[in-house]
């Protein structure tokens, strides 16, 4: 018996999508809506694996088919005091395809933030100049090779303007360094470092201490850490030993977890959070802890969550469209269990940031499947309260940025 059983439900105009589920294989042959608005479905299905709960009638599975009823529960967003509106002249086209991963920093130093975006579909940076009032301009592309699906921004070669590095998960197997030329125009510089097979996200920290701005990046398919160091002019060497994180890692992010001054790591993989301590050298050694976040780890941030002055983690979860936080220590160790809270279908990135000033550290998620935005609004224990808000079509990144310089944070998205 074929067939896939799903539930969307959008508001009254038709535009906004509110939630959507798929739970199983099967046909769906009759629906009902509640007093509540909760959604009754019924139906056949031949899937062994079909989802139910602790306290269902009957949670066995009766070959070749068997029947289902569900009941599936509508709670409405919480309502943020986070207030976000999106800007008049949003959204701004890249004239590229798939921008990816976006980053914030004044590259014509005009004192604005401007935007770089990283188009995997084609092939290129696209630079835009912001206005201080959160209106950007493009100024046009930059080609970095096949598929850049991450970027970030540092001062590479120590000259006082923000440079750019992104990486490709194509057979390049390259970091490209785009190094400032002044007024925001960019000059690709040669011989890029080689790391492991299909790198997909990189972080920039000082990882040996010598004052200069450092990469390092997780890796898709060799499944290990590739940690790039800096010689102040913008080339890297990297470090021969490679942390094996375990394969289809997705996101990389830095701190100091074990409150020793040198800079750690914490990778997302599938049903895996690995977390490495630096030892201020360049050199990194994986901690024995086991960490459980939620299904396929998509996008990984560190921050203070609960208020305790130690570093703590947040995890995307994009199978399960939840985000685990797993609360820090100090000493280099993290609650064995995490705490999880659902979000929008299929959270492709997560970022942290104090959203609606009351000192407790926030997240928003991009949530693909939806096209919306989860704001997490934390309460300064590591709890957090969840609403949604529309994003473009297809959020693939954003960053929490002032953009308009009002001292207040902005949401800039990458959608697909």
């Amino acid at each position: 018996m074929g067939g896939d059983t799903f539930i969307t439900k959008v508001d009254a105009d038709g535009e906004l999508l509110l939630y959507s589920s798929y739970f199983g294989a099967g046909y769906a042959h009759g629906i009902a809506l509640g007093p509540r608005n909760d959604v009754y479905v019924a139906g056949m299905t031949s899937s062994s694996g079909f989802p139910t709960t602790h306290g269902a009638f009957d949670r066995g599975f009766n070959p070749p088919t068997d029947g289902f009823a569900a009941r599936f529960e509508f709670k409405p967003p919480v309502c943020s005091s986070a207030a976000l509106a999106e800007s008049p002249s949003s959204p701004f086209a890249t004239s590229a395809f798939r921008p990816h991963e976006v980053v914030a920093a004044d590259l014509n130093s005009d004192g604005n933030l401007d935007i770089a975006s990283a188009n995997q579909g084609s092939n290129n940076v696209t630079i835009f100049f912001g206005d201080g009032q959160g209106g950007l301009s493009r100024w046009g592309n930059i080609a970095v090779g096949h598929g850049p699906v991450a970027i970030v921004s540092a001062d590479f070669n120590l000259d006082g303007k923000p440079d750019l590095a992104t990486v490709s998960p194509a057979t390049t197997l390259r970091v490209r360094i785009l190094l400032n030329q002044g007024s925001g125009t960019f000059a690709v510089l040669p011989g890029s470092p080689v790391v492991g097979a299909n790198p997909w996200s990189i972080v920039v920290s000082d990882f040996n201490l010598d004052g200069k701005p450092d990469l390092a990046t997780s890796n898709y398919s060799t499944g290990d850490v590739s940690v790039l160091l800096n010689d102040g002019t913008g080339n890297f060497s990297p470090v021969a030993d490679r942390p094996v994180i375990g394969f289809q890692s997705r996101s990389i992010t830095t701190g100091d977890f074990n409150s020793d001054g040198s800079p750690d790591l914490a990778t997302a993989a599938p049903n895996n959070v690995k977390v490495l301590l630096g030892h201020g050298t360049g050199a990194f050694v994986i901690t024995g802890q086991s960490l459980s976040a939620g299904s396929t780890p998509s996008s990984i941030v560190s921050e203070d969550f609960n208020g305790d002055g130690d570093l703590d983690l947040a995890v995307a979860d994009r199978f399960s469209n939840t985000v685990s936080v797993l609360l820090g220590n100090g000493l280099g160790a993290f609650a064995s269990s995490s705490a999880s809270f659902s979000v929008g279908t299929t959270p492709e990135a997560i970022a942290a940031a104090d959203l609606n000033h009351d000192g407790n550290m926030d997240l928003v998620t991009s949530d693909w499947f939806d096209s919306t935005f989860s704001i997490l609004l934390g309460d300064g224990t590591g709890g957090f309260e969840v609403s949604q808000i529309r994003s473009g079509f297809g959020p693939l990144d954003m960053k929490l940025v002032d953009l308009n310089g009002d001292e207040k944070i902005d949401i800039v998205g990458a959608n697909e």
